[in-house]
Formats: structure tokens, sequence, C-alpha cells
């Protein structure tokens, strides 16, 4: 097996290392990268995300299994949205500059929806705008009031229509993550970036012909791990936000 200690040898490299922490890298970001360009919004505090798309239906699920199926009517401005079994209709109506909708219950209840700079408020029985709010008790949804039951107008309209669905994480943040892991790897690794960034350093205002020390280099490499680990936390943290 001669092949062995030159494979060894050329992992070693220096160059190599470089290239193939690239290459991890780089799958990475293709592999992850689609969850910053879908759209989601959020029921009761769950997150709905597309599952299943067709022609004139498209489908969210929740984490917990929950499905919300949207289906388009004769044009956009209609839709039908189905959850739990339950099917409710939605309007556009033409009421510029506010855009306004419809919403009509299974029971016939009838309200509407108003869009101010993508906050939707919805109208009671006595013409007053009430927010998007839901509440719980012990985890478990409860009916906003007995007519609009656990889903108000306003939840409809943001289920119906994906203008209010919004992009998840943060793009920034998730490129930002691979900077300073890549970097923190450079700096733990590589002696010649730590000279460089000693000489960078406000070191040679004060000492004439300044070197680094071994105390210097192994700061160096304790500052590359927190990087490191730095870069870990806004990674995780660029899915979440």
């Amino acid at each position: 097996m001669r092949w062995k200690p030159w494979v060894a040898r050329w992992i070693k490299n220096t160059k190599t290392q470089l290239l193939i922490a690239l290459l991890v890298i780089f799958g990475i970001s293709v592999w992850t990268a689609p969850y910053f360009s879908e759209a989601v919004f959020y029921m009761h505090g769950d997150k709905f995300r597309p599952t299943h798309q067709k022609p004139q239906a498209l489908t969210y699920r929740s984490y917990d299994g929950q499905e919300i199926a949207v289906m388009n009517g004769k044009d956009h401005d209609h839709k039908r949205v189905s959850i739990d079994q339950q099917e409710y209709i939605v309007n556009m109506l033409n009421s510029p500059p506010v855009p306004r909708y419809e919403v009509i219950y299974p029971s016939g209840e009838r309200y509407q929806v108003e869009s101010h700079n993508e906050i939707l408020l919805w109208l009671d029985d006595q013409g007053n705008m009430v927010p998007e709010i839901s509440w719980a008790i012990n985890g478990v949804p409860q009916p906003i009031d007995e007519k609009v039951g656990l889903y108000s107008p306003s939840m409809i309209v943001r289920a119906a229509f994906s203008e209010y669905h919004t992009k998840q994480g943060s793009l920034l943040l998730y490129y930002s993550s691979y900077v300073l892991m890549v970097f923190g790897w450079c700096l733990f690794r590589y002696e010649k970036l730590q000279n460089v960034l000693f000489h960078l350093s406000l070191h040679s205002l004060w000492v004439r012909d300044a070197e680094p020390s071994d105390f210097y280099y192994v700061s160096s490499k304790i500052s590359g791990i927190a990087i490191i680990g730095i870069g870990i936390y806004v990674f995780v943290q660029s899915f979440l936000i």
C-alpha cells in the first residue's frame, strides 16, 4: 500500500487542507441556502412552510404536522383556505388605497380585514379594528372569541396571500458565520497569518524591532478557537432569527 504515505502527506499540505475546508463549506452552503429563500407565515406561534404545490393549491405544514391548504380561485383575488377540515373563503375587495379583504367563515359570518403596511387588522361587529392576536394556556391555543374561534380573519388572510409571508432566517448572518469560521481556523492554523496580524498591530509603535512571543502565538490560537465558536453561534442564530 505505497499510496498511503503519499495521501497522508497530501492531506497535511496547507493548501490542500484549505481547499478541503472550502469545499466542505461550499457544500454546506449549497445544501442550506434554500432555507433562506423560503417564505413562511406564523399562526399561534407555529411556523408554516410550503410542502406541496399544485397548479391550483399549495399546502403548508407546521413542525407538529398541522396542515393548511390554500386553494386558488379563478384569479389571485379569490382564495379558499382549509384548516382543520374547515374551509374559509377570502376575497380581495376593490378598495384603494388601503388593501381590504373579506373573509367568510364556515358558519357564514363575514369579516373585513385591512392591510396597513403589511399589518393586518380585522374589523369586528362594531367596526372596531382588532390586531392580529392569539393567546394560549399551557401551550394550547385558545379561541379568540366565540364567533371566530381559533383563527382570526387576519390570520386567514395572512395564510391565503403569500405577499404577507416572510423570508426565514438572516442571510447576512449566515454568510458572516462562514467568514468568521474560516478566519478563526486560519488564525488558529497558520503562523504566517499570526505574524501578519502582529505586524499590523500597534506593537511596533512602542517596541523597536518587535517580534511575536510564544505567548502571542498561544493567544492567537486561543483567539482563533474563540472566533470559530462565535462563527458557529452566528451560524445557528442565522436560522433562528
